[in-house]
């Protein structure tokens, strides 16, 4: 449950956002090692938000455009992984892009959900800015290099596979991928993984119950 204490308006002055860290401390603590529960953060962000709406603490507009609560949505969300899930990252994100400059996250986040609604060139186009705005986030050179292959552009796939790869030395998904690009894979066979070598490899050869 959202706590409840008196906060006032505005940002908290030690995470910038209008999350406090109690807030933060909780959502993290929804991310286990073994298990997350990404239903228990999304509820506990729309009730963060209901709650400090009502309370006049400050407006919905606010709350979306907040750059913290927006990253821990999208992460959510995403991780959820149904397509209504995906949807509802790409309705809640625009309106935070005005404060993610420098934030490779915010793009990739973005990019990941608008990729699995079908909303290709969009994706295409924030993933290319994640990399301008973060270069050393390594994750959004995963997933540009997905999207240069899917469009057609395999020399820069590659080149995108090699940055990542300088950032996170012998990366498990980077070698993947970069094996898949050669192979002419497509994007959906890049997609169909899990980041853990063996989980994945318990998955590819169709022995994953889910």
């Amino acid at each position: 449950m959202s706590s409840t204490e008196q906060r006032p308006n505005g940002p908290h002055p030690e995470t910038g956002s209008l999350l406090s860290p109690a807030d933060i401390a909780f959502l993290e603590d929804c991310c286990g090692e073994v298990a997350s529960y990404f239903y228990r953060m999304l509820s506990y962000l729309l009730e963060f938000v209901q709650n400090g709406v009502e309370a006049g603490r400050f407006s919905e507009q606010q709350a979306r455009e907040d750059l913290q609560i927006a990253l821990w949505y999208a992460y959510a969300c995403n991780n959820i992984g149904e397509y209504e899930f995906y949807y509802r990252t790409t309705l809640w994100m625009p309106d935070s892009e005005k404060n993610a400059a420098g934030c490779g996250v915010w793009f990739y986040r973005y990019a990941c959900a608008l990729t699995y609604c079908g909303r290709l060139d969009e994706a295409f186009a924030y993933a290319e800015r994640g990399v301008q705005e973060e270069p050393g986030y390594p994750w959004g050179w995963l997933h540009l290099a997905k999207l240069r292959a899917h469009f057609g552009d395999k020399a820069g796939a590659m080149e995108a596979v090699s940055r990542g790869l300088a950032l996170v030395p012998g990366d498990y998904e980077f070698l993947t991928l970069r094996e898949e690009i050669k192979a002419g894979a497509s994007l959906e066979q890049m997609e169909y993984h899990w980041i853990d070598p063996g989980c994945d490899e318990r998955l590819q050869a169709g022995q994953d119950e889910g």
